[in-house]
C-alpha cells in the first residue's frame, strides 16, 4: 500500500493486516509490511486472537517437521484421531 496509513480506512488497513497475519506468524514480511501489522495489532483483538492461531500452527508445523516423517506412524496418529471423534 503506497498510501499513508492515516490516510487508509481502519478497513483496508484491517483487511491489509488480516491477509499478512500468516507471514507476520513465520517472520517472512518486509520490515515496511511487519511494522504495518504491528501497528494494526496494537488496536485489533481479532487479529492478534488470529495471530495467536497462526502461531500454534506454526510451532506444530516446526515440531512436526523437525524429525523425517515416518509415514506408518502418521497414517496411525490420523486413524486414531478419527477413532476419537467418531465416538464423541
Amino acid at each position: 500500500m503506497s498510501q499513508n496509513d492515516s490516510s487508509v480506512p481502519e478497513v483496508d488497513r484491517h483487511e491489509e493486516a488480516s491477509i499478512l497475519l500468516p507471514w507476520y506468524a513465520n517472520g517472512t514480511l518486509a520490515p515496511s509490511e511487519h511494522r504495518k501489522v504491528s501497528s494494526h495489532l496494537a488496536s485489533c483483538a481479532g487479529c492478534r486472537k488470529a495471530l495467536a492461531e497462526f502461531q500454534k500452527v506454526q510451532t506444530l508445523w516446526q515440531h512436526e517437521n523437525s524429525a523425517p516423517f515416518d509415514v506408518e506412524s502418521g497414517l496411525a496418529r490420523l486413524l486414531s484421531t478419527i477413532d476419537q471423534n467418531e465416538h464423541c
